[in-house]
């Protein structure tokens, strides 16, 4: 459940963290 965890935390960290760049 950690792995899945930190998973979804890096997920929203690049999607709440990355700009609009595109």
């Amino acid at each position: 459940v950690e792995a899945l965890f930190e998973l979804m935390k890096g997920l929203i960290r690049d999607i709440d963290g990355t700009p609009d760049d595109e």
